[in-house]
Formats: C-alpha cells, sequence, structure tokens
C-alpha cells in the first residue's frame, strides 16, 4: 500500500472545448448578427402590437364620436321637431292665418243655372261660381307670412286646391326646413302651370328631394307631378341648388 501511495498517477486536466474549437470572426460576426435580428424582431413585434393598441383605441373612440353625434342630432331634431308643432300650433290659433287657411281649402264651386222645368227659385238664383274666391295667380310673398305659415298654408290649404294655376313663392325665406315639404305639397296641386321659387335659400336637402321629382320634357317639371298635364315652368333660379341638377337625368 506505500507503494502505490508513493507512486500518485498525474492530475486529470479538462480543456473546455470552446478552447479546442476557437470562434474565429465569421462565427463571432454571424452570431453577433443573429442577436442583432432577434432584438428588431422583439421591437418590431412590440410595434405592431402597440399600433394595433392604438389602432384600437382610435377606432373606439371614432365609434363613441359618431355614437354621440348621432344622439345629439337626435335631441336637436326632436327638439327641433318640437319647436315646429308649438309654432304650427301658435299660427292655427292666429285668427287671420286661421281664415287664410279655410280660404286656401275651399275651393270655386262651378254650377251651372237650372234648366229645369219645375223653375224653384233655389235652382234658378244659383250662380256659375260660388264660394271664396282664390286667384289663379297667388303670390305668397305679399302675405307677409313667415317660412313655417307658408308650408302650413301649402300643406293644409292650397296643396289640394284646384283653382291655383301660377304661384310665386319668390323671396319668402325658404330654407332646407321648409323645401322639401314644400316641393312635396307641389305635388298635389294638380293644377298647377307655373312655380317659382327664386331667391330663397333652398340647399342640399331641398336638392336631394328636388332631384328625385325632375324630369326633362321641354321645360324642367317636377317628377312628383305625374298627374299635372299643364306644368309649362318651373324657375328655381338663384338658389343654393343649381349644382346638384345635373344629378337628375335628362331625357330628350
Amino acid at each position: 500500500m506505500q507503494a502505490l501511495d508513493s507512486n500518485p498517477s498525474p492530475p486529470l486536466f479538462i480543456t473546455p472545448v470552446a478552447e479546442l474549437l476557437p470562434q474565429t470572426e465569421a462565427l463571432k460576426a454571424l452570431l453577433q448578427r443573429r442577436r442583432e435580428l432577434e432584438l428588431q424582431q422583439q421591437q418590431e413585434e412590440g410595434e405592431r402590437l402597440q399600433d394595433q393598441r392604438l389602432q384600437s383605441l382610435a377606432l373606439q373612440q371614432h365609434d363613441e364620436y359618431v355614437r354621440r353625434s348621432q344622439l345629439q342630432r337626435r335631441l336637436l331634431q326632436q327638439q327641433q321637431q318640437q319647436l315646429t308643432k308649438e309654432e304650427e300650433g301658435r299660427s292655427l290659433q292666429d285668427p287671420n292665418f286661421s281664415s287664410l287657411l279655410r280660404l286656401g281649402r275651399s275651393p270655386r264651386v262651378r254650377t251651372s243655372s237650372s234648366s229645369s222645368s219645375s223653375g224653384s227659385s233655389s235652382s234658378s238664383s244659383s250662380s256659375s261660381e260660388g264660394g271664396p274666391f282664390v286667384p289663379r295667380f297667388l303670390s305668397l310673398g305679399s302675405l307677409g307670412l313667415n317660412p313655417l305659415q307658408i308650408r302650413l298654408l301649402l300643406r293644409e290649404g292650397l296643396a289640394d286646391n284646384p283653382d291655383v294655376e301660377e304661384l310665386d313663392l319668390s323671396r319668402v325665406g325658404l330654407t332646407d326646413d321648409e323645401g322639401p315639404a314644400i316641393f312635396q305639397s307641389l305635388s298635389r296641386m294638380q293644377s298647377l302651370r307655373a312655380v317659382s321659387v327664386e331667391a330663397n335659400y333652398l340647399g342640399r336637402a331641398s336638392a336631394a328631394a328636388l332631384a328625385k321629382w325632375i324630369e326633362a320634357g321641354g321645360d324642367l317639371l317636377l317628377e312628383s307631378l305625374r298627374k299635372n298635364t299643364s306644368l309649362q315652368c318651373l324657375d328655381i333660379s338663384d338658389n343654393h341648388i343649381s349644382w346638384r341638377l345635373k344629378e337628375a337625368k335628362a331625357v330628350r
């Protein structure tokens, strides 16, 4: 045992593989490039996720803005409708306007004198025209009505009156609040031959309504007046709707 201990074995040295296979400059550059690419990919992924979050936030903000705008628009419309109803109610309670409205609703009654052999006094006293007189040419600008009263008069009175043949609505302050309803009332006036809405403030909403009704047939006609075979002239000059007329189809 002492002999063996007197001759110990030499120490064992373990050399790392990295030292046995030293990195070349090309390998070092390759590893560095790989690390750089990994960092770049991580950065790009982070930026992509950040862009997604920002886009999602912007979309949510836009949706909220649209929702609030629509809600505010509906509230304003409801308020405007309520104010319009109240103003219409006050106009209907006005004795002067009520009398004008009743006049507009009452066409002339055309009756011929009786030739009956009975010779009754009631028949012989009948005239060729009876009832309130509504002129064939009517200019609403001289009546001192505001735009709402004009719309109300057309809708509730003159629209179904067969006597009016020419209607002058020029320079009466009509706006887009009245325009579509005005044109809708005109569509019911089957005896109308000429209309003028010159020098008002009719804009896009009125033009959108008018564009549905315009057709070409020599002069421009309101398409909604298809039952009307007498309309010869429609004056829409000096408004804000002329540029919209190009959307109407012209058929010659």
